[in-house]
């Protein structure tokens, strides 16, 4: 089962409009039509480190009087992937034909500059690597249109010390480089984000500045919209309906339906009274869970089934790489709640010790229900193959009355997947983590594989046996940016499928399980042909790391599921910082750490109808504005 995202259309209590500020908790200034006279300066850097996550391109804002104030919380938002792959100096310009530009020097230490076009500041295209001297390193770019010359200058600072200027008409070609005279970038008059260097402030327009804020800055609970008030008659009152649910509003301009709890005391007086007109108060309802909500559960999955219940599995850990147990059966959970699971019974429905096509190692179980049949997709290795010859491998509840948590209702043995006669490259090497959904009546599956770096692929299967794929396989994605990898690691993994409005969404986890783990996206317009890789956008930056994550580090292999209200949340593992979590851990966060901990967090989408995954639970909703009324007049009978 897949969550999507449910439509509603009851209005609810608009509260004032809240303007926070702050450069520690990163809190979003809206931006209002009348801000005409606001600085609207944006600051693009690159951070200390000289890493390919580090070396990329930054940006902050400066409220008003104000110092400046990191964007996407902090984290960048575009990584080179020409030249050495390090971006230095980044210097953001208008274009003679409109829209803007990005020019930067090749991590201060290459003879060119890396070269981009943008229409409003939030996506980069058509990156390119512009020699401008076989001599001279070229540091400090700066990059403005001649009138005069009907060309490009760009100027920039020499590794002999001098400085140059070269000429361009197209930011394709180089039509000539000279010597210069001194040349300053605009002076930056406000203290720098911490760790920020090699920056620079430019001003675009105000409604491209609105729409980089509203992008990138956080998003906050700013209220909720007004409910329509009731009249009713004296007979009438008994049939009082409110409404279940209200509209909370955000700084974005997104909305979020959330139930509503109305003041019991307010209700009584008003069924008491013959007339009169009366305030009925109310609060909305997020629910919060445990964090840790279950401890030493990588991988995790949950997922509510037509029954009406949640389930929950995931992979059972190894604590020390000498531990004779761990990641050799598939667990589950079965609870009425999300919050029950934590403390529900864990049984054990699959073990390789009992399986003789199967052995170590078992990881990623997710449950799913496909055509009224239960099964469970996981990863475990041949004997014929060796420990590391991982595949995916489906087992089927199909056995005596079918319930799920029974576990002699499920088959034994399993069924490694097949690929249609012509893929040549499906399951022929390391693979793992898949992930089923169906979409516009058809069933597919996404999963990784090697070789080389781990790689997403799709099929199509055949519900009636899913572990039979349907279409050739094709990638989807493989590891190209900055923060997809680590050492010697590229990695694209642990898939899991979201839908909202028009837009199908597939987050995977990149780079290594330890501090470096994150999550980010794929996404496709709901009605192409999913096989088509030319049909899916990757996000080029992670919507989820340790960045974003106070005492926790490396989130990823999520997976989504709806809380009792319909409203979607990201399940996640990620690991507690510092913590050594027992007997043979060494707290290194390698695959024999046991210390990553399954989480939850809301989802939330944004104006642009694009997933966020970083939000606080304050952020969603906000104590301090979690009330509202609705005004019923109760007119006496005639």
């Amino acid at each position: 089962m897949n969550p999507i995202i449910p439509s509603y259309h009851r209005k609810a209590f608009l509260c004032l409009f809240l303007l926070f500020v702050g450069m520690v908790a990163l809190v979003a200034r809206p931006i209002t039509e009348d801000s005409t006279k606001m600085d609207h300066s944006i600051l693009a850097y690159v951070k200390q480190g000289n890493t390919e996550r580090t070396a990329s391109l930054h940006l902050a804002y400066k409220p008003n009087d104000q110092d400046f104030v990191p964007l996407n919380n902090g984290k960048a938002i575009l990584y080179p992937l020409l030249g050495s792959r390090k971006m230095g100096a980044p210097h953001l310009f208008e274009q003679n034909e409109g829209g803007y530009g990005l020019v930067a020097s090749d991590n201060q230490s290459g003879n060119g500059v890396l070269v981009y076009d943008t229409q409003d500041l939030i996506y980069y295209s058509g990156e390119r690597l512009l020699v401008l001297s076989e001599e001279v390193q070229v540091q400090d770019p700066v990059c403005q249109y001649d009138e005069k010359l009907e060309a490009y200058r760009i100027a920039w600072l020499g590794s002999d010390g001098e400085y140059y200027v070269s000429i361009s008409k197209d930011l394709e070609t180089i039509k000539e480089t000279r010597k210069t005279e001194n040349y300053q970038r605009k002076n930056i008059l406000a203290a720098l984000p911490e760790g920020a260097k090699d920056a620079s402030v430019f001003s675009p327009d105000l409604e491209t500045y609105k729409t980089l804020i509203n992008k990138f800055a956080p998003i906050q609970h700013t209220g909720f919209e007004v409910l329509e008030d009731i009249t009713l008659s004296g007979e009438e009152k008994i049939q009082l309906i409110l409404p279940d649910e209200v509209k909370a509003r955000y700084s974005d301009g997104s909305t979020k339906e959330m139930p509503v709890f109305w003041n019991q005391s307010d209700l009584k007086k008003l069924h008491k009274a013959k007339q009169g007109t009366f305030e009925i108060r109310g609060k909305a309802s997020q629910p919060l869970f445990a964090n840790p909500f279950i401890e030493q559960r990588a991988d995790p999955h949950i997922i509510k089934g037509s029954d009406g219940y949640y389930y929950f599995t995931s992979s059972y850990p190894m604590v020390g790489g000498d531990d004779p147990e761990g990641y050799d059966r598939v667990i589950l959970r079965r609870a009425k709640t999300i919050k029950g699971l934590a403390d529900a019974e864990e049984v054990t429905i699959w073990d390789e010790k009992n399986s003789n096509i199967s052995s170590r190692y078992v990881w990623a179980p997710e449950i799913h229900e496909i055509n009224g049949t239960w099964y469970v997709l996981f990863t475990t290795s041949s004997p014929d193959a060796g420990v590391w010859g991982i595949r995916p491998i489906i087992i089927a509840c199909n056995q005596g009355d079918g319930d799920p948590i029974k576990p002699e209702n499920w088959e034994k043995t399993g069924h490694y997947c097949e690929a249609v006669e012509s893929d040549e490259v499906a399951f022929q090497h390391f693979s793992l983590d898949m992930t089923y959904f169906q979409h516009q009546g058809k069933h597919y599956v996404i999963w990784a594989e090697k070789p080389r770096g781990s790689n997403l692929r799709i099929a199509s299967i055949n519900p009636e046996q899913p572990w039979k794929m349907t279409s050739p396989s094709v990638q989807l994605s493989k590891p190209e940016y900055g923060w997809e990898w680590k050492g010697a690691q590229w990695v694209n993994e642990g898939p899991a499928v979201i839908k909202n409005g028009d837009k199908v969404f597939a987050a995977f986890s990149a780079a290594t399980v330890d501090e470096a783990y994150c999550v980010s996206i794929l996404y496709a317009d709901k009605d192409a042909d999913l096989l088509d890789p030319n049909n899916w956008i990757k996000q080029n930056y992670p919507l989820l790391s340790t960045d974003d994550l106070d005492g926790q580090k490396g989130p990823g292999h999520n997976s989504f599921t709806i809380d009792e209200y319909g409203n979607p949340l990201l399940v996640y593992h990620a690991r507690t910082e510092g913590e050594v979590s027992g007997p043979g851990d060494k707290g290194d966060g390698g695959l024999y750490d046991p210390g990553r901990h399954a989480r939850i967090r809301p989802v939330h989408f944004a104006i642009d109808g694009m997933p966020v995954f970083n939000m606080s639970p304050k952020q969603i909703l906000d104590p301090a504005l979690n009330h509202f009324t609705v005004k019923v007049t109760l007119k006496s009978a005639e």
